[in-house]
Parts: structure tokens; sequence; C-alpha cells
């Protein structure tokens, strides 16, 4: 009967881990804006980006990467920290 009982709350606390693992990730990708088409599902998506060249200048250009945030990081990596004006996914 103590063993019966002991896998019982094994199990509830199995369950309830899972149900906050659940919601928790849940409100992070609504937090952060993420939806399934733009979701890292492996596939790289292509974004249009906008990048300051020079104080006077600035160029469009198209990076492909897994998601939004990925994106970003790429793009800074190739044109420098505070470089990236804007991006976007192009759906195509």
């Amino acid at each position: 009967m103590l063993f019966c009982k002991s896998i019982g709350r094994i199990l509830f606390l199995i369950v309830i881990d899972y149900f906050a693992w659940y919601v928790y990730n849940k409100l992070t990708h609504k937090l952060i804006g993420d939806n399934k088409m733009d979701y890292n599902t492996g596939d790289p998506q292509t974004y249009d980006v906008w990048i300051k060249i020079s104080a006077l200048q600035t160029a469009n250009v198209r990076i492909q990467a897994s998601n939004s945030y990925e994106c970003k990081q790429l793009a800074e990596a190739m044109y420098g920290v505070g470089n990236v004006l804007n991006y976007i996914a192009v759906y195509t």
C-alpha cells in the first residue's frame, strides 16, 4: 500500500512538472512573438534586413536564418552591432 502511494505521488509530480513546462513554453513563445511560421522548424526562412553602412548610407540585404532572433544575430555579426535598423520575414 505504501509503495502504491509513493508511485502515485511520483506520477502526480511528473504530471505537474510537465504542465508547468508546457505553460511556460506557451507563455514564452507568445510573449516574444514567435509564430508557427517563424519558429525554428529547421528550414531556413528568408529575411529582408535594412542595415546602416555609414551616417548617410543604408542598404537592404537578404539573409536566410531559422528564426528572427538568429537573423538579427547573423546580421549584427556581419555588419556590426547597432547597424541593423530593421528586419522582416519574406514569405514566398
